[in-house]
């Protein structure tokens, strides 16, 4: 009798913590989640309750509720109803950034608005800035307008080519806004002509879209100078120390982990003060009879002795003593863009890998190498390629 009486109480007991739950649960406002199906797949929010889709595509969207509910969905002027625990609602992506508003009712009056965002995005063509007119070994700048955010597109997601070769590109974080940039050259010795730059951007759905610029190249005319040398001097001059020394600059460029990213924040200075004996880009020819080559730097006169500073922020890549260029220092400013340092003295100030800054001292004025008299052979190059340097001074892009 007493084991009798025990179980009806729990009965009574259970039956009464029902009743409650079931009159709160009547008082509580149907509880939805939503999500987001295209072309098979779930397509996940990019924030909360906010997606992004290629615009005029068609989609469903889907809510679920954890009980029996009247849903009412607003989205772009429409309104679709459906008494279910759950609505699949096929949509297009309207263009730009939209709402869906949903009102869930249960059967018991007691209602839950919801708002989601969803933004609709058209092909985006890449939009691009560069100077109408170059010569020969100017360096230049080719800036590609960054797309919104949504777009998902960084310097990773552009490709670009000149000449039918690839340039770096690089997230530009010292433009304002914000771009994605390349350098590049049209080297010497290029003809006149129009030369197109072919922009590719691919989006975070995948969609490629292509632009073209052109550059219009042209030509100036300088006067072949001529070098007489003693022949000890001319003599170093021969294929095999031209050879070894270029694979030496090409391997440690090609080494380099920075090839991406700028390492330089403020504007390029000269390394050293000093007259200019001979510029950038001028014909020469070594000897009577002899090939035709172009200067591919600048020189400045200067003591013996001289301090020479680094040009900008970057990392030491070379540092030795060559044949030609005799005391030799090269720095990686990233970038791809490397600035080059002949015939210093003995005593190279920085090692491999050390870190500079801009201003820093890295050697002295000297006359090592295929050298007449103290002086520097200052260059800037561009993944290799040489350029003028005296239009990178006073400019952080030149």
């Amino acid at each position: 009798m007493r084991t009798l009486l025990l179980l009806l109480l729990l009965a009574v007991v259970c039956l009464f913590g029902w009743m409650i739950a079931k009159s709160q649960s009547d008082q509580d406002a149907p509880i939805v989640t939503a999500s987001v199906y295209y072309l098979g797949n779930t397509i996940e929010a990019f924030d909360s309750n906010a997606w992004r889709l290629p615009s005029t595509d068609a989609f469903t969207f889907r809510l679920q509720s954890n009980e029996a509910t009247e849903f009412s969905l607003n989205y772009g002027g429409e309104t679709l109803k459906k008494v279910s625990r759950k609505f699949d609602v096929p949509l297009k992506a309207l263009i730009g950034q939209n709402t869906i508003e949903v009102l869930a009712e249960d059967r018991n009056g007691n209602q839950e608005s919801y708002s989601y965002s969803l933004a609709g995005l058209p092909a985006v063509m890449p939009l691009i800035q560069t100077p109408a007119d170059v010569i020969p070994g100017d360096a230049f700048s080719i800036n590609i307008a960054s797309p919104p955010a949504l777009y998902g597109v960084d310097s990773s997601s552009v490709e670009a080519k000149l000449l039918g070769k690839d340039l770096t590109l690089f997230d530009n974080t010292l433009a304002s806004p914000p771009q994605i940039s390349a350098l590049a050259v049209l080297p010497l010795g290029t003809g006149s002509g129009e030369y197109p730059i072919e922009i590719t951007m691919t989006d975070v759905f995948g969609r490629v879209t292509k632009a073209e610029q052109v550059v219009r190249l042209l030509t100036t005319t300088q006067t072949l100078q001529n070098i007489d040398l003693p022949a000890d001097l001319l003599s170093i001059r021969n294929l095999e120390n031209q050879l070894l020394e270029a694979d030496v600059v090409s391997r440690a460029i090609e080494s380099s982990p920075h090839k991406a990213t700028p390492l330089w924040t403020e504007a390029f200075i000269r390394p050293i003060e000093g007259a200019t004996s001979s510029g950038f880009g001028i014909p020469r020819q070594y000897g009577a009879g002899g090939e035709i080559s172009f200067h591919t730097g600048t020189d400045i006169v200067a003591p013996e002795g001289t301090a020479i500073r680094a040009t900008n922020d970057g990392v030491v890549m070379v540092s030795g003593y060559y044949p030609i260029k005799g005391g030799f220092i090269m720095i990686d400013h990233g970038a791809s863009v490397q600035s080059l340092y002949f015939h210093q003295t003995e005593g190279l100030l920085v090692r491999e890998g050390m870190r500079v800054k801009r201003g820093d001292l890295i050697g002295k004025v000297g006359s090592t190498g295929l050298s007449t008299g103290p002086h520097l052979h200052w260059e800037i190059r561009i993944n290799n390629q040489p350029t003028e340097a005296s239009n990178w001074v006073d400019k952080t892009l030149p």
